[in-house]
């Protein structure tokens, strides 16, 4: 899930420890508010991943540990 605070176009991606982009999991014009997406993660193994949002010239990212 994440919250935008105003309008505008958002990308979500998911990139592994070496920085490569290994999914998309939106590109798209939403709307201010909450917005949840889910990620499939049958490719992928366990293990560390990073995630980054970025919107209205704005970006954060974070650190996700996959386990199966």
């Amino acid at each position: 899930s994440f919250y935008l605070p105003e309008d505008g176009n958002a990308r979500l991606t998911v990139s592994n420890t070496i920085g490569q982009e290994i999914m998309t999991l939106a590109r798209d014009n939403y709307t201010k508010g909450m917005h949840t997406i889910q990620m499939a993660t049958n490719s992928m193994s366990t293990g560390v991943y990073f995630y980054k949002l970025e919107s209205n010239n704005k970006s954060i990212t974070k650190q996700l540990t996959l386990v199966k």
